[in-house]
């Protein structure tokens, strides 16, 4: 954030308290870019009915907000996300159209553990990756809060500060701000963020709950559709195995025996020439280095579709029960996208 190729910006580093443990890790690695405007700032506890993180952004945008002009960027990034050096000019030039109200990247989650990481690190790293493969589509996008920008005028005239406020995340409220304005949300490929991960069973399945359970709440149809989409490629799976296998027993093969074994290989060129066009995105988007250590997730990806399209519908059809969710140790119940309790 301290070396991005950009001539005037500032960085502004905002957490819970002083308390916090990255405060330390922050300012002795800002203090060795004193070239770069930057500052380190307190928000406090949230409230009992805000999520931390919006919390904390909105501390400092009431902050800034009087000061700035409407042609300044508001750029958003997530702790955890990792941007090159070209990523804040990347993020800023779109908003130069007319018709673009907010620009967005998206994270690729990359294993973190030795020897291309945990295996269901590698699950995840997968799942993320079906879901980041969407955001090429316009109608589709919607704004990921990790790695975002918009006009400082957009945000006033879409009243950014009042979606905001009461809500558990930033990424829907500003996605269904940016529409009610008309404008696009734009993806910037080149905005693809390498994040690490480390994830166990329960962690991976935590963390999949709590994304699609937002989801849910923010915006249902977004749910829905990727529930059916999960639950039809299931459903046909089982449904051929289960045919395939009948015709196996001995039993003289039926006509819809030929029709399952011709669906499952269709299905399966169709596999390949998906995880060979993800391959070939990982090394356009985040170069050859990270593209050997994604090596082994990317082999699921091509070999082992069934185990984690399986496991990805169950996260999605899990989350469709309740509405409490852990996040960072707190749990929370979003009773509606800006009625929120801790």
């Amino acid at each position: 954030l301290c070396t991005q190729e950009y001539e005037d910006y500032r960085v502004v580093c905002v957490l819970e308290s002083p308390q916090d443990p990255a405060t330390a890790v922050l300012r002795r690695e800002l203090a060795r870019f004193p070239q770069c405007r930057a500052e380190v700032t307190f928000a406090g506890p949230a409230g009992p009915r805000q999520g931390q993180k919006v919390h904390n952004q909105l501390y400092v945008l009431r902050r800034i907000d009087p000061e700035a002009s409407d042609d300044e960027v508001w750029v958003f990034a997530d702790s955890d996300a990792v941007p090159g050096s070209s990523w804040l000019a990347n993020m800023v030039q779109p908003l130069a159209k007319r018709l673009c109200g907010v620009t967005t990247g998206y994270r690729w989650l990359v294993p973190a553990e030795p020897g291309g990481g945990s295996f269901w690190s590698r699950l995840a790293s997968v799942c993320n990756s079906s879901i980041a493969c969407f955001y090429t589509r316009k109608d589709l996008a919607h704004v990921w809060g990790g790695s975002m920008a918009l006009r400082v005028g957009t945000a006033r005239e879409g009243k950014l500060i009042d979606r905001l406020t009461g809500s558990l995340t930033d990424d829907y409220p500003i996605t269904t701000m940016c529409r009610s304005l008309r404008k696009q949300v734009c993806f910037v490929a080149e905005c693809l963020i390498p994040t690490p991960a480390s994830y166990s069973l329960t962690s991976l399945i935590n963390f999949g709950h709590r994304q699609y359970l937002i989801t849910r709440v923010y915006a249902p149809r977004l749910y829905l559709a990727g529930l059916c989409i999960c639950t039809l490629w299931v459903a046909g799976f089982f449904s051929a195995c289960i045919v395939i296998l009948c015709g196996l027993d001995g039993a003289p093969l039926r006509t819809d025996w030929w029709w399952a074994v011709g669906a499952a290989a269709l299905v399966f060129v169709a596999d390949q020439w998906r995880a060979s066009a993800r391959r070939k995105i990982v090394l356009h988007a985040l170069g050859n280095d990270l593209l050997k250590e994604l090596k082994p997730a990317l082999r699921l990806d091509r070999w082992a579709t069934p185990v984690w399209m399986t496991l990805h519908w169950l996260i999605i059809l899990r989350s469709g029960f309740g509405r409490t969710m852990v996040w960072r140790g707190i749990t929370f119940w979003l009773r509606g996208p800006q009625d929120v309790k801790r």
